[in-house]
């Protein structure tokens, strides 16, 4: 049937195609996101640090990312 048709064939190529591709797709960014632990020695141990302006205009910014340098501040002044 397929050799009859070649336009429903190309389009079941192509089908075929998308679907294995945006499969494989999918399932590479789950795994490497959900699925494969973190290449840490001990990853519940992390930590995000962020910064905060509560008065900032518009009501502040809130989880604002913390600089290098911030973050090096901190470092050096805290005892934990």
């Amino acid at each position: 049937m397929l050799l009859k048709d070649p336009g429903f064939a190309a389009a079941a190529v192509l089908c075929l195609t998308l679907g294995i591709g945006a499969t494989t797709g999918i399932f590479s960014v789950v795994n490497a996101v959900l699925l494969r632990p973190l290449g840490y020695r001990q990853p519940e141990r992390l930590v995000r640090i962020y910064t905060e302006f509560p008065t900032f205009p518009n009501g502040g910014l809130r989880r604002f990312w913390t600089s290098a340098p911030e973050f090096l501040d901190l470092r050096r002044e805290l005892q934990s």
